[in-house]
């Protein structure tokens, strides 16, 4: 299973992650939320999701958005089923349509168009075409944290608020529609004041649940244009695979 979720992760993070970030959120296990008039069963399509928590996630789109560049930290917890959590740092930089992402023993870089993947466990750097944002492989990226509510295969509901850390807080839970989904649901976490990311959660159908909480954010820093693009100087015993067509 530990194997099988690293591999999903490569993939997750070879989509484009052209907004910023969003993804999972801290753990409110002993917190009851009621759907206010939305139920699951109401929830048939994205565009039967519920207006208030709609308008949230736009105005935290737009605030992300308009950041010329971002320095963002997240802290990603891994559970899965009958093993300790494994906590790992997650190191996210963006520049319009450019992207880097830093994790322990890989490195995720796109220009916007073509995407480097270097992986140190085995001195490898694979060259994919950036993914189109429709594909199913953007649930747990960075960038997805902001247009996930977007997707067809989603719908959402503002399930209640709360106080944290001194800070009033609002969380919006989102279904997925399909069957086939490996999620039962997805939980993210908003500071109510400023429409700040904290957190999201997901759960796994397998009992795996999987956490991000966003550390700290720099935005409109000026970023060299180099970490957006592979500098094969740097890796220089590396293999490098190009999978594009």
């Amino acid at each position: 299973m530990r194997g099988v979720f690293f591999e999903e992760m490569d993939v997750i993070l070879l989509y484009q992650l052209n907004t910023a970030f969003m993804r999972i959120l801290l753990i409110f296990s002993a917190l009851l939320f009621t759907f206010s008039g939305f139920t699951q069963n109401t929830l048939s399509s994205n565009a039967s999701s519920d207006p208030a928590a709609r308008a949230i996630l736009d105005k935290m789109k737009a605030k992300y958005e308009g950041y010329k560049t971002m320095d963002v930290v997240f802290e990603l917890d891994i559970k899965l089923a009958d093993q300790p959590v494994e906590t790992q740092n997650i190191r996210f930089y963006k520049k319009d349509k450019a992207y880097r992402v830093e994790m322990p023993g890989r490195t995720v870089v796109s220009d916007g168009s073509v995407l480097w993947m270097i992986q140190e466990r085995n001195k490898e750097v694979q060259i994919n075409d950036v993914p189109e944002a429709s594909e199913d492989t953007d649930i747990l990226s960075p960038s997805a944290l902001f247009s996930l509510y977007e997707r067809e295969d989603f719908a959402f509901v503002l399930v209640g608020a709360a106080t944290q850390a001194g800070k009033v807080v609002q969380f919006i839970e989102f279904k997925p529609l399909s069957e086939d989904s490996e999620y039962s649901k997805l939980r993210l976490t908003l500071e109510k004041k400023n429409q700040e990311l904290v957190s999201v959660e997901a759960f796994s159908k397998d009992g795996s649940r999987f956490t991000v909480r966003a550390k700290s954010l720099r935005p409109n820093l000026i970023l060299a244009e180099t970490l957006f693009t592979f500098q094969k100087a740097k890796y220089p015993d590396y293999y490098v695979e190009d999978l594009r067509y």
